[in-house]
């Protein structure tokens, strides 16, 4: 076949139609148009999601009625299966329908989820701030056990799926996923939002922290202990177990009494008085972290306390010019070093550590 003419193919180019660089402005202006809509379409039916979630989340039949529907949509009528198999299946359920710990796991579930994805469509974190408090303050309510709903994300519910959220809620990077995960909710959201905009309320953030999670430490232990009868609290204590060693049996480990007096609340503890020195008081933070650290010098994790407080020593310099600064100007006195195991669940919300002799600074409890 014959090459074509390089004159043939020019005059063959500039025939060709092209775009004008205000035609290309005004096709991207258009495009801009198209977007707001689209996006204001998706965001009311997120919205109208969101409602649902929550009229549901108020009423136990209300709620198992939604998650048969949205079961049924995604796994029997997306995948165009018999009728007669979805019956078979809803027959199958009716134990669990009734059982208490999964309406109320359900429930919770759902007001999650509304909340999650208000979170998601909010234009800044502060206008959805109080539910999320609130939220967390009623897990210290439950009045059964957690269930599976309690402690799988969100994002992998059949509501998700049925109203196709995945992808609104995987938007929000600083979102835990898991209703239960009070600490998640912490880490990701609560804290890191004061710490940029408000670090007068970290400490009392802590302060709450701690004291939900130590309510849910002897909630769950008397949650075991409440059974009319022998049968029914070894009942209770399988289910936790069960849960613990179950794909998110870490949330549930860390409220286990003895791992929780021994790991998780020295871990609060510590991460209070690190937040304090570096966003709060460097003065007391630092004295508090000395002193916790004398207190607890046969606690497995007390090199990486040591390590972490040489770290918060050097930011806290290098942020006040290479000396420490604070709304006091009173040296830094650690307290005498004295061995003490960490505080139980009961000494978690308030008082002076009694292993800790002299003043304690602030936020040593």
């Amino acid at each position: 076949m014959a090459a074509v003419p390089a004159s043939s193919r020019a005059q063959s180019d500039s025939a060709k139609p092209t775009l004008t660089p205000e035609q290309i402005s005004n096709i991207r202006a258009q495009l801009e148009e198209i977007q707001m809509v689209v996006d204001g379409h998706v965001s009311k039916l997120n919205q109208s999601a969101g409602s649902v979630f929550r009229q549901a989340a108020q009423d136990p039949k209300a709620a198992v009625d939604l998650y048969v529907k949205c079961y049924k949509m995604v796994n029997f009528e997306r995948e165009e299966r018999e009728e007669s198999e979805f019956r078979d299946w809803e027959d199958r359920q009716e134990g669990t329908f009734k059982d208490p710990r999964f309406l109320e796991g359900l429930m919770m579930q759902l007001r999650y989820l509304a909340l999650s994805c208000e979170a998601a469509e909010a234009a800044e974190l502060k206008d959805v701030f109080p539910s999320i408090l609130a939220y967390v303050d009623s897990l210290t309510m439950l009045t059964e056990l957690p269930g599976q709903p309690l402690l799988q994300g969100v994002d992998g519910t059949v509501f998700a799926d049925a109203y196709n959220l995945k992808e609104l809620l995987s938007r929000n990077q600083s979102w835990e996923m898991v209703p239960f995960n009070i600490g998640g909710i912490y880490e990701k959201t609560i804290l890191p939002y004061l710490r940029a905009n408000d670090p007068s309320r970290l400490v009392p953030a802590w302060d709450k922290r701690i004291e939900q999670e130590t309510k849910i430490v002897q909630l769950l232990a008397a949650l075991e202990e409440s059974g009319n009868n022998r049968d029914e609290r070894r009942q209770a204590a399988a289910q936790n177990r069960q849960l613990q060693q179950g794909r998110t049996g870490g949330i549930m480990r860390a409220y286990d009494e003895f791992d929780f007096r021994k790991n998780t609340l020295p871990a609060l503890q510590w991460g209070r008085l690190r937040d304090m020195a570096l966003h709060v008081d460097p003065v007391q933070g630092v004295a508090g972290m000395l002193a916790f650290v004398k207190a607890n010098t046969e606690h497995p994790k007390v090199q990486e306390w040591l390590n972490d407080l040489a770290t918060v020593v050097e930011e806290v310099s290098a942020s006040s010019g290479g000396a420490t600064t604070a709304t006091s100007t009173a040296p830094v006195t650690p307290a005498p070093a004295v061995t003490t195991p960490p505080a139980g669940p009961s000494q978690a919300s308030g008082g002076t550590n009694p292993g800790v002799t002299g003043t304690v600074p602030p936020g040593l409890e």
